[in-house]
């Protein structure tokens, strides 16, 4: 009987040693970090997870938007979105019971890529059954970082999904045009552009020379009452000069940007806001006037949702 008391007594005073040196040993506190490298400009990252309306797009779980607010799921955390600062993000998680803050921080690099983490700090409790419970969180917070880097990673590694169009560099195609250019005192009716674009046409054939692509049309306005057009139709040969109508060259080869979009005005003049920002974002260099090409004929066409339109930006690449 007495030899059994004490084999209780010696295993009860080794599981309290073992307590005390869990308390003594164990952190008071768990950071938790994870991180992400990958192609593409802090900018351009930034700007797109600014919008509360894309992050459905690539997070791997529930996403809930109510006003201002912001909830994400991801396993079994929850991350309220409570404060936006310059590159960072930072949410109040939580699980069961625990709750603690998580920041998402971009970092970008000088070579066109960005690093990406995702950390907190978890206080753990005295209570060592508590805290190795709260270090177990941890391991499972350490994978849904991991799974949210990955997904966040294989999205923006797109240019799409960074610029909402594909944009490609390419290089200039033609050698030659024809062009002339307008000034209004409103913004070109599409009927007014194809009427530029039959003085070409015109001025093209009467010459027995060749087009070798669609018409090409740039637009400014300078005043609320000055709208710029200018107009350009690739051909085969320089051509000579009739009063406002001018056969120019071109860098054939050059450096070019493009992209393509198919819709509206509306659409056109937020792909080639994208493109700008693209230009901006890799410190390229514009050399020239960016133009429209208008696949799709706009007189025949008159739904301009159905519009395909190619947007092209000669630039110095660096």
């Amino acid at each position: 009987m007495q030899s059994t008391r004490k084999k209780i007594w010696i295993f009860l005073c080794a599981i309290l040693v073992i307590l005390l040196a869990i308390a003594v040993l164990l952190p008071l506190q768990s950071n938790v970090y994870q991180q992400t490298r990958f192609h593409a400009t802090g900018n351009a990252l930034s700007r797109q997870l600014l919008k509360d309306t894309v992050w459905h797009n690539w997070w791997p779980g529930k996403v809930i938007r109510t006003g201002d607010s912001m909830i994400l799921s991801a396993g079994k955390f929850t991350f309220l979105k409570r404060q936006t600062l310059l590159n960072n993000f930072i949410f109040t998680a939580s699980s069961g019971s625990w709750s603690f803050q998580t920041t998402l921080t971009l970092i970008p690099q000088s070579n066109d890529e960005v690093i990406v983490s995702l950390s907190s700090v978890i206080l753990l409790p005295t209570n060592p059954v508590e805290r190795i419970k709260g270090l177990f969180l941890s391991s499972q917070l350490k994978e849904i970082f991991n799974d949210i880097l990955n997904h966040l990673t294989g999205h923006f590694s797109l240019i799409r999904n960074l610029y909402g169009v594909d944009i490609s560099e390419s290089s200039v195609l033609f050698e030659y045009v024809a062009t002339t250019s307008k000034t209004l005192d409103h913004r070109a009716r599409v009927s007014e552009v194809y009427e530029v674009v039959d003085e070409l046409k015109d001025y093209i054939r009467q010459n027995h020379a060749e087009e070798k692509g669609f018409p090409m049309l740039h637009e400014n306005s300078f005043k609320p009452n000055e709208h710029y057009i200018q107009v350009a139709i690739p051909i085969d040969r320089q051509l000579p000069d009739k009063g406002m109508i001018k056969s120019k060259w071109l860098l054939k080869g050059g450096q070019i940007l493009k992209t393509e979009v198919k819709g509206n005005r509306k659409k056109i003049a937020k792909a080639m806001t994208q493109v700008e920002y693209y230009i901006q974002d890799h410190n390229h260099a514009r050399v020239a006037i960016p133009y429209q090409y208008l696949i799709t004929n706009r007189l025949e066409q008159p739904d301009s949702a159905q519009w395909v339109t190619g947007i092209y930006y000669p630039v110095i690449l660096h």
